[in-house]
């Protein structure tokens, strides 16, 4: 059997049914054992096991003949066949798809796809999905990520204009309501980084418009960025910014940023002002609720004092007469698990989480392609993943991780099978730390390669609505489980 030294040609062993491999790293190693699927042709990795300094433990035996992939970066890497130990168990698949590194298989107790999956880890969604069946009040779920969240390619172009009606959250809510559960998007969380790809907030959410001032180009300086995109601001004019919910509505929760400084702004629905708010108080983020005539509403934002600007973060909207789960975006284009950990100003991040100021009642964390495209360590990859996840749950969520759907092989190759599988073991692995549900969503499509010829990706990185719609199905069915 080969010796793999770093730099070299990745070799792919055969393991016969009933041996097992073993793997040996030499000093200084650094490197990985992909095992790789039939099925998907031969290319896409099921698991993966990263190669240090020592022996692994022994890998097998399989029922079935299996196929390897080992890589040596550093190094080097004996690689040998033995003959299993009588009686050990034999690793299979689980029915779900997924094991983690060690070969643990998850359980597969929850809808097809989900795994880990414990009712009892999601109390507060559970609560809140039975407020809103009985009538009682309403619930929140966040979709938290990147563009692929935001929903780049979701109108079937490559770009964000008119992708917010088509997204996740909007192909989310329209499943929930065909499941009788009452659902909508009212709602919009700073700008997700839209601008960064040459589009304009209207352009992609056409319920905004923003008088001459408003900007969400981050003009002011990085106070204005969040773990979502930019914050709209106002710097230079008394010109107003408004929303228009798709619905009839009575209340909004507008989230906002203050500092010694920033000005003070109306909140009006109508042509009648509702609230002042006053910016010009400690550094923090801050919701106001109002509440006005029930009605087909435009919420109004009105700069009165500019002081250093004034800074609107979101809107929630909502009729409190008929409870309905309100779906959130929080996305940002270009964005990773760094952006979300970030932590200088209360509003970065997911700070506002931490602080209880953002309180969802379930947040689907779908955060890692952009990452794994820029070959971020994993141990970092892990940590930053980790803290995400508790500063979520520190605020009262519950939360769900999801896996990243591949790229292409050939335009995004640390983002495809097989090198992406680490970081794919690496939510598995946190999911497992932290019992929390993981929605598989990157096995159920396998890869870019046999995905975008059923037509469900708007670019060689990005899903299309139709895709979103695909995966509303499996995050919805998770929720109605719960």
């Amino acid at each position: 059997m080969p010796t793999i030294t770093a730099g070299g040609t990745p070799q792919t062993i055969i393991l016969p049914v009933g041996q097992v491999l073993n793997v040996v790293g030499g000093a200084g190693t650094a490197g990985v054992a992909y095992l790789l699927d039939p099925v998907l042709g031969g290319t896409n990795s099921l698991q993966s096991w990263t190669i240090g300094v020592g022996a692994l433990a022994p890998i097998g035996p399989y029922a079935d003949q299996q196929r390897f992939l080992v890589t040596c970066s550093s190094g080097s890497v004996d690689v040998s066949l033995g003959n299993a130990v009588l009686g050990a168990p034999r690793v299979v698949k689980n029915v779900a798809g997924l094991a983690d590194s060690a070969g643990t298989l998850l359980p597969a107790t929850g809808p097809a796809g989900v795994l880990n999956f414990n009712p009892a880890r999601m109390r507060k969604w559970c609560a809140a999905k039975a407020r809103v069946l009985s009538k009682a009040g309403r619930g929140v779920v966040a979709l938290m990520g990147d563009s692929r969240t935001t929903g780049f390619g979701a109108a079937g172009t490559a770009n964000f204009v008119g992708a917010r009606a088509k997204n996740r959250a909007a192909q989310l809510a329209a499943f929930l309501n065909a499941q009788g559960l009452p659902a909508h998007t009212d709602s919009f969380f700073c700008d997700g980084n839209i601008n960064s790809v040459g589009a304009t907030a209207p352009q992609y959410d056409p319920r905004i418009t923003m008088g001459a001032g408003w900007t969400n180009s981050g003009a002011f300086n990085v106070v204005q960025w969040t773990g979502f995109g930019i914050a709209f601001s106002n710097l230079t004019t008394l010109n107003a910014m408004t929303f228009t919910p798709d619905n009839p509505t009575d209340t909004a929760d507008v989230y906002y940023l203050t500092r010694p400084g920033f000005g003070s702004f109306t909140i009006s629905v109508g042509g009648n002002v509702i609230k002042t708010i006053d910016a010009n108080v400690a550094q923090s983020i801050k919701k106001e609720t109002v509440t006005f005539p029930r009605g087909a509403n435009t919420i109004t934002f009105t700069p009165v004092a500019l002081g250093s600007g004034v800074f609107v973060y979101g809107c929630d909207c909502y009729d409190s007469t008929m409870p309905k789960i309100s779906v959130w975006t929080l996305g940002n284009s270009g964005g990773g698990v760094a952006n979300l950990i970030y932590n200088t100003y209360p509003w970065e991040g997911t700070q506002p989480f931490k602080l209880g100021v953002m309180t969802p009642d379930v947040v689907i964390l779908d955060i890692g392609v952009n990452d794994a495209n820029s070959a971020m360590v994993l141990a970092t990859y892990s940590q930053r993943l980790t803290t995400i996840v508790d500063n979520v749950q520190t605020g009262g969520s519950n939360c769900i991780l999801s896996t990243f759907l591949p790229a292409s092989l050939a335009s995004w190759p640390r983002a495809a099978p097989p090198l992406v599988q680490p970081y794919w073991d690496a939510i598995t692995s946190v999911a497992l730390a932290k019992g929390l549900p993981l929605i598989d969503h990157a096995s159920r499509f396998g890869s870019y390669e046999l995905a975008n010829p059923l037509g469900l990706y708007a670019d060689t990185l990005h899903q299309n609505g139709v895709a979103m719609a695909d995966q509303a199905q499996i995050d919805g069915a998770v929720l109605l489980a719960a």
